[in-house]
């Protein structure tokens, strides 16, 4: 039994019938690298058996009474003819026909009486291509963790998965934890309210020092480069209103190579060029819908605070920086000199704030209170009625430079999707893999009809910064 933390818990509060919080990857495997063929019994008991040594796979939420306290983890039974399923693409099975079964299944919550995972195998792709959609809830997976993850449930031999079938461990999804006690609960979280106080002294006390850093940095150096964006200030785009629960995603793929060629010439990070690429696309998608801001939008980028060499299991180890895309300027070299300035500041900015501030946060919170006022609202659609505090989410996570296989299926390409909030329906998310950055985009299609073109765009933000670095060389 373990209770949840306050940043896993976070996760559990912010779902409503609307805003689903689990993530979705999308990996498209190509069979023909099986030895004697591909078979979807054989591959269901090479992905069973990797999932025996992810303890999370097979934790299961027991609520504390009344919602006073956070929930506990513990160990229940994974019914696999539940949990990993088969689903065939009508003809042609191209990317769009994908896309379209994709955001279907991740417009559907996960059933919380059960590990918060479920598996997919997907058939009928053009090329003889096959799509295994993994969708987990992100109380227990970040972005570093799913590849940590992932790093299990892939091999880099293409004999390994064939090999290691026979050892699937049926008996650890059957192993059942006792349902812990009303006493068991309560020593639970007595052992984890005891620093409440002091907890509650010192975010206060960071919260204050760092507020008044930014104002008296406003005030003395109005010019300044240095003041961090605040997720106040987000001006309102096509994707600031509030959710519905149908989805709509696309996927698109860029050269990591053209990255590589821009972080050098132009001296920056590879987030830096990913944020200016999401920039430059979203000002041709916004002015092509005739509603571009005369200011930047506001991008929420996830921030890992996990520790070097700390494992997966703790999942989520995750803060967020705010960074302004100033899709209001016309030049891409100019636009990326604004975000990489704006994202040197929001390092310091999350730095000074402390990098668990959102777990912290809502370990002084009572869970049910929480809970019940993203519920309500959500059905009060209040999000219509404020500014928007952010516009959307953008991240993005290096994956293995060499070939992956699934089962003894290579891996061609690994599409990340990240849930998308009330008031910012727009969620950009990018693993490289090999030579390529495979990007996902998941909107809210009562919003943003034709995501594809976005995805589109970035990739071809890319390639054009490459352009730009090459020619001033």
């Amino acid at each position: 039994m373990e209770r949840l933390s306050g940043i896993d818990a976070a996760f559990l509060y912010m779902e409503t019938s609307v805003q689903h919080m689990h993530v979705v990857g999308v990996t498209i495997i190509d069979p023909s690298t099986i030895v004697g063929g591909y078979d979807f019994a054989a591959a269901r008991v090479d992905f069973a058996r990797r999932l025996t040594a992810m303890p999370a796979f097979r934790r299961r939420l027991v609520g504390f009474p009344l919602g006073l306290d956070h929930s506990v983890w513990v160990d229940g039974r994974v019914d696999l003819d539940y949990h990993v399923h088969r689903a065939a693409l009508p003809c042609p099975g191209d990317r769009g026909i994908l896309a379209d079964f994709v955001g279907d299944y991740a417009g559907r919550p996960l059933d919380r009486s059960r590990p918060l995972w479920e598996c997919c195998f997907v058939e009928g792709l053009e090329g003889g291509c096959i799509a295994m959609l993994l969708k987990v809830h992100h109380a227990i997976i970040d972005g570093v963790s799913g590849a940590q993850v992932m790093e299990r449930l892939y091999d880099l031999d293409p004999q390994a998965g064939a090999a290691a079938q026979a050892g699937g461990d049926q008996e650890a999804f059957e192993r059942i934890e006792a349902e812990p006690s009303l006493l068991d609960l309560a020593l639970v979280s007595l052992r984890a309210r005891v620093g409440d106080p002091l907890r509650a002294v010192s975010l206060a006390a960071r919260t204050l020092v760092s507020l008044a850093g930014q104002v008296a940095a406003a005030i003395t150096e109005p010019d300044s480069g240095d003041r961090a964006t605040l997720p106040v200030a987000a001006p309102a785009t096509p994707f600031s209103h509030a959710l519905t629960s149908r989805r709509a995603v696309a996927f698109s793929r860029a050269e990591l190579g053209d990255l590589r060629i821009a972080k050098k010439a132009f001296g920056v990070t590879i987030n830096d060029l990913v944020l200016a690429a999401c920039t430059s696309a979203l000002r041709r998608d916004l002015m092509r819908r005739g509603a571009l801001p005369d200011r930047p939008l506001v991008a929420s980028v996830p921030v890992s605070t996990r520790q070097a060499g700390e494992a997966a299991a703790s999942f989520n180890r995750v803060s967020a920086m705010f960074v302004s895309l100033p899709v209001q300027i016309e030049d891409p070299i100019e636009q990326l000199r604004a975000v990489r300035a704006d994202a040197v500041a929001g390092k310091k900015m999350v730095g000074a704030f402390g990098r668990e501030l959102l777990g912290e946060v809502v370990e002084l919170l009572p869970p049910l209170l929480f809970a019940q006022a993203m519920s309500l609202y959500s059905r009060l659609r209040l999000a219509e009625s404020h500014a928007p505090v952010h516009n959307l989410v953008v991240s993005n996570v290096p994956g293995p430079r060499v070939p992956m296989y699934a089962a003894g299926a290579k891996v061609l390409a690994v599409y990340p999707l990240g849930p998308i909030l009330e008031c910012a329906a727009l969620n950009v998310s990018l693993f490289s893999y090999q030579d390529g950055v495979d990007i996902g985009v998941v909107t809210c299609p009562d919003l943003v009809p034709d995501v594809q073109a976005l995805a589109d765009g970035i990739a071809t933000a890319i390639a054009e910064l490459a352009r730009l670095a090459a020619s001033a060389a």
